[in-house]
């Protein structure tokens, strides 16, 4: 399952705060600074999320809480119930993470990569000492 995509549209927010943020950091240099901020926050859900396939409206609710923090602190001003939503939402990323939600479909094609656990150092070779004379 493909991650849904996250746009300005779903923090939804009003058009006066986007404005300040763009007002405020498109003087620092930054000439999409809301776009980076939600490709930022997809991706940090991404990777929590990377072995199980959720909703899309589950996975956009995770992205706005952390989207929406991360842009006010832009901004030097985090609302309490701003923090407390990211909070939250980190707590549940964490338990996704750690296989919490048993009732979560494993993904099909996990974008992590899961090597196999070797032994012996690393060495196919086994070596077997003999005891005493050939």
């Amino acid at each position: 399952m493909s991650r849904p995509t996250f746009d300005e549209s779903d923090l939804q927010i009003s058009q006066e705060f986007l404005d300040e943020v763009r007002a405020a950091l498109g003087n620092a240099g930054n000439e999409q600074p809301i776009k980076t901020v939600l490709d930022e926050c997809a991706g940090v859900v991404a990777d929590y999320t990377a072995r199980y396939e959720l909703e899309s409206s589950r996975w956009r609710r995770l992205v706005r809480a952390l989207a929406l923090e991360a842009l006010h602190a832009l901004l030097n001003a985090v609302p309490d119930g701003i923090k407390v939503a990211a909070d939250k939402a980190r707590r549940e990323l964490e338990d996704i993470r750690d296989g919490k939600f048993v009732t979560l479909k494993k993904a099909d094609n996990p974008t992590i990569a899961i090597q196999p656990v070797r032994g012996d150092w690393g060495s196919d070779a086994r070596i077997k000492p003999r005891i005493g004379s050939p």
